[in-house]
């Protein structure tokens, strides 16, 4: 019995350090170790700015706990992070013996506080009271949690703050002033109130000034006397004495800035020059405040000008010129010259006539005197052509300042019939490639974003005859009228017929806009080179390239190769573009009755765009999409011919 016992207690045994071995994984199988992440691995912070991270755990039941490897440069609590100096903090998650870090650098960008205030300047009667309000902006946010401390009043004004708000309670008549002030992360703000306390039985009353919400008076006056503009006014004053209407009051007026608003004859306020001020009449120990702002009149001028940079010709105003002219502006540049008051003739300035299309074109030109701005409708243009020589002439402006930007606007004033042997362009490719930087920096002002016309060119609804390009004239007449079209470039509301080209007609390559254009050709030639022939970006465009509203007839057109008549020569597209073309079509269509349509269709224009190429007038006119896309085009411009198909008007 005895020895059955212990065999028991052993086997027991036994299957304890069975089981245990079990449970701690003598299995074979292997715990999963505890990781932390971080939302993120480092971050910049200005001063005194705030961090909200967050961390993960897996495989762990602790929960994070957070740490800073400087507590005085970067504070951390729950995962909030605050900068508190400049220099460098590892912000760490841990948990079961994981953690991660978020390295955090602390920047000071010398930012300021500001304080203002509700009110600045406040009227009140004995015994009345106003409530104001203080705030602190910090980069353009509000700071929280600012202690106020607000001062001043003396026997006047009483004072009862609450933390960013005040009661002002008139004490005594008289003028008396209050401050507010506030310490933001170690920079000390502050900000004053101007108090005047009236006597509670004295009462003012201007009927022609609007009250406002200070207790007083606004005004609002300008430099000059013109139709609907006062640049004077007599306060229409009524006192009140207990209540009393007094007869004859004696008020004493007085101008804070007389170089704003002068007191004439102790009666009248009138304008001097722009900026805002207070005129303050007294009556015995009672006051009225009357804020008076005073604009520059702006007066329009009968008539308009236009003017191209190489003929500037006086410009003589019409109407009175009241004061001395300093200076004459549009769209924000200064063009002035000089100014004969006798004659009333304004020159401008050929140094200072703007040379980027962005400054010209259509707008105001604003004359300046000391009294006021007179405003004159007026057209600046770079040049305004109306023979064939002048557009040849146009060739001459040459390239930009860089050599690889050329600028400006030119108009059409006139129907031109061109009698050149060739023309030239203005920003040839191989110029604007090689120096933009060649094969490198060179493929950016190729592509039309470091170089190229970042000019306008406008037809307004004119037509040039006969236009061509010819290679055995110029090796660039492949190249068409602008060579590169830079994306801030734009070719609009223009008409050729019986143009010839051998290449592009518009531009060769580039990204910028063309729209409203009717093209009539006599002949499309590719020239030795195999260069792509067509209208527009026939060497490629890139991304930002828009056609808009184009039409193209080649109805009669030879199609020529190296000098020979083809009828099927694959770089003789009548659109283009080029194989690795990027632009948009908003509205390209050709009429091509001899030429395989295949050839004559945009290559690589995405599905959405509205393009296509017809084999006769009619096919075009019975389009519905085509014909939707047309009624759309500007009206002003366009019109419908007998065929049905789109022409200038």
């Amino acid at each position: 019995m005895k020895k059955f016992k212990v065999f028991a207690l052993i086997l027991a045994c036994a299957l304890v350090f069975l089981f245990t071995a079990c449970d701690n994984g003598e299995t074979g199988e292997q715990q999963p170790q505890a990781s932390v992440t971080i939302s993120t691995p480092s971050a910049s912070l200005d001063l005194y700015d705030t961090l909200q991270l967050s961390a993960t755990a897996e495989n762990t039941e602790e929960s994070i706990a957070w740490s800073s490897s400087d507590p005085s440069r970067a504070s951390v609590e729950n995962g909030l992070v605050t900068a508190l100096a400049v220099g460098t903090a590892r912000i760490t998650a841990s948990a079961g013996g994981a953690s991660a870090v978020c390295t955090v650098t602390i920047t000071d960008s010398q930012a300021a506080p500001v304080l203002s205030v509700s009110e600045t300047d406040v009227q009140l009667e004995v015994g009345s009271s106003l409530t104001v309000t203080a705030s602190v902006m910090l980069k353009g946010e509000l700071v929280d949690n600012v202690q106020y401390s607000w001062t001043g009043g003396g026997q006047v004004v009483s004072v009862s703050p609450q933390g960013g708000t005040a009661v002002l309670t008139g004490l005594a008549p008289g003028p008396a002033e209050v401050y507010v002030s506030a310490t933001v992360r170690g920079v000390y703000v502050a900000a004053k109130i101007a108090v005047t306390i009236r006597d509670a039985g004295i009462a003012f009353d201007i009927a022609n000034c609007m009250p406002n919400e200070s207790g007083g008076y606004s005004l609002e006056l300008y430099t000059l006397a013109a139709d609907g503009f006062a640049d004077a006014l007599t306060p229409a004053l009524t006192v009140f004495e207990n209540g009393t209407e007094l007869e004859d009051p004696d008020v004493s007026w007085q101008s804070n800035d007389s170089a704003v608003v002068r007191v004439e004859g102790n009666e009248s306020f009138v304008a001097v020059g722009e900026g805002e001020t207070q005129v303050i009449g007294t009556y015995k120990d009672a006051s009225v405040a009357v804020s008076v702002k005073v604009t520059r009149t702006r007066i329009g001028l009968d008539g308009s000008v236009t003017l191209e940079a190489r003929a500037l010709s006086p410009v003589v105003l019409s109407g009175d010129i009241q004061g001395t002219v300093t200076d004459a502006t549009f769209k924000g540049v200064s063009v002035f010259g000089s100014y004969d008051a006798a004659q009333k003739q304004l020159t401008l300035s050929s140094d200072k006539f703007p040379k980027d299309a962005a400054h010209l074109g259509e707008g105001e030109l604003v004359i300046s005197t000391d009294r006021a701005d007179y405003l004159l409708d007026a057209a600046l243009y770079t040049m305004i052509m109306r023979t064939s020589s002048d557009l040849d002439a146009m060739q001459g402006i040459g390239e930009g300042e860089n050599g690889v930007i050329c600028d400006g606007y030119y108009i059409l004033a006139d129907d031109i019939t061109y009698t050149g042997a060739s023309f030239a362009p203005l920003a040839p490719e191989g110029v604007v490639w090689s120096k933009g930087g060649g094969s490198n920096g060179g493929n950016d002002a190729t592509a039309g974003i470091t170089g190229g016309f970042r000019g306008v060119f406008d037809g307004k609804g004119h037509t040039i005859t006969g236009l061509k390009f010819d290679a055995s004239v110029s090796t660039r007449a492949y190249n068409g009228m602008f060579g590169v079209l830079h994306r801030e470039g734009v070719v609009q509301n223009v008409a050729f017929e019986q143009a010839s080209v051998c290449g592009a007609l518009i531009a060769y390559s580039g990204s910028g806009t063309v729209r409203n254009v009717y093209v009539q050709y006599a002949s499309v030639s590719s020239d030795a080179d195999k260069h792509f022939a067509g209208t527009v970006f026939t060497g490629s465009a890139s991304a930002g390239a828009a056609i808009e509203a184009l039409f193209v007839n080649c109805v009669g057109t030879r199609y020529v190769n190296s000098g020979a008549i083809v009828t099927n020569q694959t770089t003789v597209r009548l659109i283009g573009c080029g194989l690795t073309t990027e632009a948009v079509c908003n509205g390209a269509y050709v009429i091509s009755t001899s030429r395989p349509l295949r050839e004559v269709v945009l290559s690589g224009a995405s599905g959405a765009d509205v393009y296509a190429a017809f084999a006769s007038y009619a096919e075009c006119a019975a389009d519905a999409t085509a014909q939707s896309v047309i009624a759309g085009w500007d009206q002003s411009i366009w019109t419908t011919d007998a065929n049905g198909c789109p022409v200038f008007r």
